[in-house]
């Protein structure tokens, strides 16, 4: 365990650092780049020092097979994240369209010197509303010199080994399926099918490791840190075990909101009810903790969130989660499997025992009630986005599954549990990562390149316009445009429809396109394959008026400014 905590300090102080940096210089640069990691570095070291050794038990031969499982899962996932083949840059999980873009965006226009609190380089104009802390981090090993490629896979694999471990302690070879053969029933059409497939892509609960892991990189981060904060409480609650130091408990803890604000939200969740629940003894380190956490976690929460800013987060009431129409029963069934009746099992056990499994109901109780949050109240416009806090609920529980459920049964009965439990996820984590071995297509590298070396004299402040669409060069370069994909500014509640208008007038250059260009602030107007395919009837009165920066067989840069200058006011 104290290379989770070497790692989840080192994690959580850069990044922290690197904002606060940027936020002075303004931006970020290659000496504040290399102080903030060296520094998060240390401070790793220091923690992992100070925190005691974990006194494992001898391990079964069963965990040892979980890992193997585990370790062959990272080395395909986030080996092959993203890759060149060919003339293309390309990426494994198709449960990454839209999202790997995104993060490489991110890490790019921060390695670039970008001002802080930066600018959203999807929606120029307005601030930046997302936990982007393992992004940062990335953009801290890009500033150093580290190739992008290998920086993703180097935090992918680190994060990972964390997890593993963090997994293990947590809940044994049980926690470690759990993770990796999350499911329902939507698996077993192997049987029809003779087809490894993810057969839970289409469904409501996917597999973690495909859609969540793979793609929030943010849970690099809280998955780890967050298991080894619950080791660590459930120690103090057991007072007995492994314990961090309060400061690295704060360390991981205050840092959440950078990194995953959903699962920071779980978390303080969990905390309340320990806070309301339990005896004067615990309530005054739960109280310690968060009362030293309260300044910088709120800071944090409000710059992420965007707390008091306009957007709209889109919380609601939301009986049945994602079941829609679907008759209720089937819907749980088919996402959870025998999970649920189990899990509903599992709570009255530790309700009719909660005197002599008090540590065991600490953590059920919280679960069971943060599942129950999740399958009424959407906790954003987009309702699947309310698994990052099912996740959560799902792991409060699967110790005492084991211990208190499962373990006390006959072989046979553990046998057949495991295989309703986990054949099913197992089949669609195999056929997920296996299928696509060619991958997808994000972009061409010549494309890439051109535009990188277009615009590399070019500052990270300016705007550029052109068609919003999630794999565009401009962003993949590390720039920001009037306005990025529509599918993520709709789940972060951002009403983008008046600017699209904006957008949409301008590239096809209708009359007023100068002061549409105005208005949504663009210096520079990039015209590549994506608008020649989407404005085909574009007169392009820019190629005339305004002053051509960079062209090639990428497309062409230009320069509005003169046009603009020039141009009356609206």
């Amino acid at each position: 365990m104290r290379f989770v905590v070497f790692l989840m300090v080192w994690f959580a102080v850069s990044g922290s650092a690197a904002a606060l940096w940027a936020a002075c210089a303004p931006g970020l640069s290659p000496l504040g780049s290399a102080v903030s990691l060296a520094l998060g570095g240390m401070i790793g070291i220091v923690a992992a020092w100070k925190t005691p050794r974990f006194e494992p038990a001898r391990m079964p031969a069963w965990n040892w097979v979980m890992l193997a499982c585990f370790a062959a899962m990272t080395f395909r996932m986030f080996g092959w994240v993203m890759f060149e083949s060919g003339d293309a840059v390309r990426f494994l999980s198709p449960n990454n369209f839209g999202d790997l873009s995104l993060h490489i965006t991110f890490i790019r226009y921060f390695a670039h010197g970008a001002a802080f609190w930066p600018d959203n380089p999807i929606y120029a104009g307005e601030a930046l509303r997302y936990p982007f802390g393992t992004d940062l981090l990335n953009a801290l090993l890009y500033s150093c010199g580290m190739d992008l490629h290998r920086g993703l896979v180097l935090v992918g694999f680190l994060a990972c080994a964390a997890l593993a471990v963090a997994l293990l302690r947590w809940g044994g070879g049980f926690a470690l399926a759990a993770f990796l053969f999350n499911g329902g029933v939507a698996g077993f059409l192997i049987f029809r099918d003779r087809e490894f497939f993810d057969y839970q892509s289409d469904m409501a609960w996917k597999s973690i490791p495909l859609a969540m892991l793979a793609t929030q990189r943010g849970l690099l981060y809280a998955m780890p840190a967050g298991l080894a904060l619950l080791i660590s409480w459930r120690s103090r609650l057991h007072k007995s075990g492994w314990v961090m130091p309060v400061w690295v408990e704060w360390i991981l803890y205050a840092s959440f909101p950078l990194f995953h604000y959903h699962s920071f939200l779980a978390l303080s969740l969990v905390l309340g009810w320990w806070l309301a629940t339990r005896p004067n003894a615990d309530r005054l380190w739960i109280a310690r903790l968060i009362g030293l956490s309260l300044v910088p976690a709120t800071i944090l929460t409000i710059y992420v969130t965007g707390m008091f800013g306009g957007n709209n987060p889109g919380i609601h009431w939301k009986p049945g989660w994602m079941q829609g129409t679907q008759n209720p029963l089937v819907f749980w069934f088919e996402n959870f499997g025998v999970f649920l009746p189990l899990a509903l099992l599992l709570v009255i056990m530790a309700w009719r025992w909660r005197k002599t499994e008090e540590t065991a109901w600490a953590f059920v109780a919280p679960g069971f009630l943060l599942f129950v949050l999740t399958a009424f109240v959407a906790l954003s416009r987009w309702e699947w986005d309310n698994t990052k806090v099912m996740f959560w609920a799902y792991i409060l529980l699967i110790p005492s599954l084991w211990n208190l459920v499962l373990r006390p049964s006959a072989l046979a009965v553990r046998v057949l549990a495991c295989a309703l439990l986990f054949f099913s996820g197992a089949v669609s984590l195999i056929g997920g990562l296996n299928r696509s071995y060619k991958g997808y297509e994000l972009i061409k590298r010549k494309e890439l390149h051109g535009v990188m070396h277009a615009t590399r004299e070019l500052s990270v402040e300016e705007t550029f316009v052109g068609y919003p669409t999630y794999n565009h060069p401009v962003l993949l370069a590390g720039y920001k445009m009037a306005m990025g994909y529509p599918g993520h500014l709709w789940s972060y509640g951002v009403e983008y429809q008046p600017k699209k208008r904006r957008i949409d007038a301008l590239m096809i250059g209708a009359e007023g396109w100068r002061e549409a260009a105005r208005a949504v602030g663009a210096r520079y107007l990039f015209w590549g394959r994506f608008e020649k395919e989407k404005y085909p009837e574009s007169l392009q009165p820019w190629r005339v008026e305004a002053k051509l920066v960079a062209l090639g067989d990428w497309g062409a840069i230009y320069d509005l400014e003169p046009v603009l200058a020039g141009a009356d006011d609206p």
